[in-house]
């Protein structure tokens, strides 16, 4: 194991989002590297008409979950239930807490 973060290889970048299950290419360390956000939490859920919009602390738009109440419509488009669409948006929402 690495004792000091700065003997880490790994420590020559800055953090992403895509760093949460990074293995350090480092073989005495053999660490995870420890969670960064580009998107800081809490993040948002906003329902509009159509789409389910998940917003980062900063108001910046992460996803757009699209739905359909008629169900003509949404097996002509492939979309998602609102409801479906609500689980999805909700899941995404709570990954900070998850990963962080």
């Amino acid at each position: 194991m690495v004792d000091n973060p700065a003997d880490c290889m790994c420590w020559d970048r800055p953090l992403t989002l895509c760093d949460v299950w990074h293995r350090c290419r480092t073989p005495a360390c053999g660490t995870f590297r420890t969670m960064s956000y580009d998107f800081p939490p809490p993040w948002s859920v906003e329902e509009l008409d159509g789409c389910i919009i998940v917003w980062d602390r900063n108001g910046q738009a992460l996803t757009y979950v699209y739905f359909e109440d008629d169900p003509r419509k949404r097996s002509a488009a492939k979309l998602l239930t609102r409801d479906d669409a609500r689980l999805i948006a909700a899941n995404i929402a709570k990954l900070p807490s998850l990963l962080g």
